[in-house]
C-alpha cells in the first residue's frame, strides 16, 4: 500500500528541549498551526507530570488560528527528565496532539 501523507498541522519546534541551573527560568516556546484543509481548535492542554512542567497556551493574533505554548521547567533536581504535552483538539481526524519534552538539569 502507498499514498501521500498529508501534514495535518505544523508543530516547531517538534521537540523541546529544556536546559539550564534550577536558579534560572527555562523556557521554550512551541507553535502549534493547523493546516488550512484541516482546521481545528484546541480544547484542553496536559502533560504528564505537572511537577516538571508549566504549560500556558495562548491563541496567536492573526488571520491564521494557531497557538503558542509556553513551556516552563520546574523540575529543581540536577538531572534529566522526559515529558509530554498532550492537547486535546475538536478533530476527529486527530483528536490528540502529542510533544515530547527533554529537560537536562545541571548542578
Amino acid at each position: 500500500m502507498s499514498g501521500a501523507v498529508e501534514k495535518m498541522v505544523i508543530v516547531e519546534p517538534k521537540v523541546i528541549r529544556l536546559t539550564g541551573k534550577p536558579s534560572e527560568e527555562i523556557t521554550a516556546t512551541v507553535k502549534v498551526l493547523p493546516m488550512e484543509k484541516y482546521p481545528f481548535t484546541i480544547k484542553s492542554i496536559s502533560v504528564k507530570n505537572e511537577k516538571t512542567l508549566g504549560v500556558d497556551l495562548q491563541l496567536s493574533e492573526g488571520d491564521t488560528p494557531a497557538w503558542n505554548i509556553k513551556v516552563t521547567n520546574k523540575q529543581t533536581r540536577p538531572g534529566r527528565y522526559f515529558d509530554m504535552i498532550t492537547l486535546v483538539t475538536d478533530s476527529t481526524i486527530q483528536p490528540e496532539i502529542r510533544i515530547n519534552v527533554f529537560g537536562n538539569i545541571l548542578e
